[in-house]
C-alpha cells in the first residue's frame, strides 16, 4: 500500500493500482491516463465543463475508486453528465504528488547498438550515416533548384518571344516584296541578266574554237560582287568589272608572220562577270 492512498499500489513506470474494495478488482491506470484525469479534475473546479467538453475515458471509475478512500484529504470531483453539475470533492491532488518527477519526462531513446562493434566504430557509423542523409538531402534541393531555373529561363525566353516578334496581320513584313529584295523580288542570277550583265560565258581567243579548256578558278578572289558604296544599303552593286590579266609568251619574229596564239577557253565562276585582259607584249587584246 502507499502513504497517500490506501487501496492503491505504485508501479515502477509511474502507472497506479486501485482495488475495488466492493468487488476486490485490482485496475491498472497509466501515467497518460492520470495526467489526462488531473487537466479534467481542474476544469470541474473551475466548473469550466460543459455537455460539449471531452470526458477523459474511465474518468468515472477513476474517481469512484480513488474517493473510496474517505480518510484521504485529497479527493477528485465529481462530474454529472445528465444533469451537467459539476460536484467538488476534498482538495486536489498536487500533480507532482500523483505522478512522481521520474515518471513525467518519457524515457530517452536507446542508442542504436550494432552487436560486435566497439563505441568508437557506433559512433563513426552514427556520423557517416547522417552524413549521407545530409549529402542526399543537399543533392535532392540542388536538382529541385536546377529545374526551377530551366522553367523560369523557358518561361522568360518565351515572354521575351512574344513580346518581341508578334506574329500579326498588321506588323508582318513580306520579306518576298520587291521593295524589300536587292534585284526586285526575283533571283540573282535573273537580275544580273535584267541588267545586262552575263552570268556564265566563255571566253574564246581569236583562233576558234576547241574542247582544250583552261579550268581558272579565282572566284575566291572576287567573291561576292563588290558594292557600289557604303552608305547604299539598297543592295545595288557596281557595274566596273573586276579585271583578270593572263600573259601568254611565245617567241616574237618582226620579219615573220604574226605568231598564232593558241586559242584557249576560260570557264570562271558563273557568279560573276569577269573582264579577261591578254597581256601578249605589244600585241594584246581584250575579251569579256
Amino acid at each position: 500500500m502507499s502513504d497517500l492512498h490506501a487501496f492503491m499500489t505504485r508501479q515502477n513506470d509511474g502507472s497506479i493500482v486501485l482495488r475495488n474494495t466492493v468487488s476486490d478488482a485490482r485496475v491498472l491506470f497509466s501515467v497518460e491516463e492520470l495526467r489526462a484525469y488531473h487537466r479534467f479534475d481542474a476544469l470541474v473546479r473551475q466548473y469550466a465543463v460543459t455537455q460539449d467538453s471531452l470526458i477523459p475515458g474511465g474518468y468515472g471509475e477513476f474517481q469512484t475508486l480513488w474517493n473510496s478512500d474517505c480518510q484521504n484529504r485529497y479527493q477528485f470531483s465529481e462530474y454529472r453528465t445528465l444533469t451537467e453539475d459539476c460536484i467538488i470533492h476534498g482538495a486536489p491532488v498536487p500533480f507532482d504528488t500523483l505522478i512522481p518527477r521520474s515518471s513525467q519526462t518519457p524515457a530517452a531513446p536507446t542508442k542504436a547498438t550494432f552487436p560486435g562493434l566497439s563505441a568508437d566504430r557506433q559512433d563513426t557509423i552514427q556520423e557517416l550515416l547522417w552524413e549521407s542523409a545530409a549529402a542526399s538531402l543537399r543533392k535532392k534541393e540542388w536538382i529541385e533548384k536546377k529545374k526551377r531555373e530551366r522553367l523560369d529561363k523557358r518561361a522568360t525566353r518565351n515572354n521575351h518571344t512574344d513580346r518581341g516578334s508578334p506574329r500579326t496581320k498588321d506588323t508582318f513584313v513580306d520579306r518576298g516584296s520587291p521593295r524589300h529584295h536587292p534585284y526586285g523580288g526575283i533571283s540573282k542570277a535573273a537580275g544580273k541578266k535584267k541588267a545586262g550583265r552575263r552570268t556564265n560565258f566563255d571566253c574564246r581567243s581569236e583562233a576558234g574554237r576547241s574542247n582544250n579548256f583552261v579550268d581558272d578558278r579565282l572566284a575566291a578572289y572576287f567573291d561576292p560582287p563588290i558594292p557600289s558604296s557604303s552608305s547604299s544599303g539598297l543592295g545595288s552593286y557596281s557595274n566596273d568589272l573586276p579585271v583578270l590579266t593572263l600573259s601568254a609568251t611565245r617567241s616574237w619574229n618582226p620579219g615573220r608572220e604574226p605568231t598564232h596564239i593558241p586559242h584557249a577557253c576560260f570557264h570562271l565562276s558563273r557568279a560573276h562577270s569577269w573582264i579577261i585582259q591578254f597581256n601578249l607584249g605589244p600585241h594584246h587584246f581584250w575579251s569579256s
